[in-house]
């Protein structure tokens, strides 16, 4: 009994590392939890009534999600489910670029030079504390209810914190690089791109994946109440008639973009900026 609680205590330990196998035992346990009480559910709203929509089974979900990938749509003559796809992804990549581009230009700008942050660094804080999505309407009134309102949502969502948080990496660097870079005879654009850039890099890939989540935020926000394709579209559509064996698999499959990003972009930055990830950062 004493071995039992000694190995009880140790595993819920605070410096108990498991192992791959129960690491992958932990980590379904809520997932094989959560598909038993969706099946649970399902099984008794069906047996109460058969042709009922809020929790469709797996062959219902199936047979939607084959219509949508596979058939082809009239007037595109192509699966609605790829058009969809390639609208969604389209204004996900054009506005994170912009927004990632903008950010990390100025936000190296802002962290290194004094006059460039006195500058500017008060606008950018006010567009970062503004909730993007209160600012649609006007994007829509300024913009029109076309694509370009659509990828400035998201640039201005997500480009405004990153380059909050660049200029607060920046400046909590060790003052010692400047100076001695400086006292080296090197000028300001070594100093940047040669002291600066290769530590900021890898720590902006990071604060771009954390934000793909509010980017498929505004995404799916702007396609609900302006756009005639799109994944988030094809949902809104779908949630109308509460024809929830299509709502699923959208939002399953806008899951698995989002986890392919993210795991893909954390890939590129610990293959590609290896020394920022030496200690098990």
């Amino acid at each position: 009994m004493k071995r039992f609680m000694t190995g009880f205590s140790e595993f819920f330990g605070l410096h108990f590392k498991p192992k791959l196998v129960w690491a992958i035992l932990l980590g379904a346990i809520p997932i094989v939890l959560l598909c038993w009480s969706y099946a649970s559910e399902s099984a008794a709203r069906k047996a109460h009534n058969k042709d009922d929509r809020v929790f469709p089974t797996v062959s219902e979900m199936y047979e939607q999600t084959r219509i949508y990938v596979s058939e082809p749509d009239i007037r595109t003559d192509t699966p609605l489910f790829w058009h969809d796809l390639k609208y969604s992804m389209k204004l996900l990549v054009m506005g994170l670029s912009i927004s990632a581009i903008t950010a990390f230009i100025f936000g190296i700008l802002m962290g290194v030079f004094p006059w460039f942050r006195a500058l500017n660094m008060p606008i950018v804080t006010v567009f970062s504390i503004i909730p993007a999505l209160t600012i649609l309407a006007i994007l829509f009134c300024v913009f029109g209810i076309g694509d370009t309102a659509k990828v400035a949502l998201i640039v201005i969502g997500t480009s405004f914190l990153m380059m909050r948080d660049t200029v607060a990496y920046i400046r909590g660097l060790p003052e010692e690089q400047m100076v001695k870079t400086l006292t080296l005879g090197r000028g300001s654009f070594a100093f940047v791109t040669r002291v600066v850039m290769p530590q900021v890099a890898p720590r902006f890939l990071e604060m771009l994946r954390l934000n793909y989540s509010p980017a498929w935020l505004f995404l799916i926000a702007s396609e609900g109440l302006a756009a005639d394709s799109g994944l988030a579209h094809r949902m809104y559509l779908a949630q109308r008639t509460n024809h929830m064996a299509l709502v699923i698999p959208i939002v399953f499959a806008i899951t698995m973009i989002a986890v392919a990003m993210n795991y893909g972009t954390l890939f590129l930055n610990k293959k590609c900026f290896k020394y920022f990830w030496l200690g098990g950062k």
